[in-house]
């Protein structure tokens, strides 16, 4: 193959649409693994920056990119790519106490990216992202369940967050409104 034939067969594939999604998925889902490394130490639910980052994704791309971008994320660390916080991965801490926040992230992100609509106002956005903490806080304190009991998992996977959500929602607000404006002054 000549180097020309190549350079064709490159400039082709990176053309063509699925492979440019799926690039962006996988580059976003590295965005949410850098996010899980950001954290301080808490048990058994580490407090870090992947809520706030799975909601600016929600706020900033197209539903079907931000969901996969998600997915993305879980499967990589399925695999045993150390994506997950403190560089953990694999299946094993999936089903561990912080598997249902992870999984989580899925539901989070198609919520804000369905229901953000056109609308930019702060107040639409700060609701819309509040609801989408429901399925997060749902799953993951019924899987943290099976693990210390319904009472200790209300008491250690939900109500220590509640201070961390509104502050979450405004930083992914901000950061998504910040990304906006760079991509329509930056990008082509």
């Amino acid at each position: 193959m000549t180097f020309y034939n190549k350079f064709v067969t490159q400039q082709k594939a990176l053309e063509f649409p699925k492979t440019t999604f799926l690039i962006q998925a996988v580059l976003i889902s590295f965005l949410i693994a850098v996010s899980a490394q950001t954290s301080v130490p808490f048990w058994p639910v580490p407090l870090t920056l992947q809520s706030a980052t799975v909601l600016a994704i929600g706020l900033t791309c197209p539903p079907r990119l931000a969901v996969s971008s998600v997915i993305a994320y879980v499967l990589e660390g399925a695999c045993g790519l150390p994506v997950f916080q403190g560089l953990n991965s694999g299946l094993l801490y999936l089903v561990g106490t912080t598997g249902g926040y992870i999984f989580g992230f899925v539901p989070v992100v198609a919520v804000v990216s369905y229901l953000k609509g056109n609308q930019t106002g702060f107040i639409h956005l700060f609701k819309v992202c509040l609801l989408s903490y429901v399925p997060l806080f749902t799953m993951g304190v019924l899987w943290l369940s099976t693990f210390v009991g319904i009472k200790a998992a209300v008491a250690l996977g939900f109500f220590p967050f509640l201070l961390k959500v509104p502050v979450d929602i405004a930083f992914a607000i901000f950061s998504g409104r910040l990304i906006q404006t760079l991509k329509q002054n930056f990008w082509p």
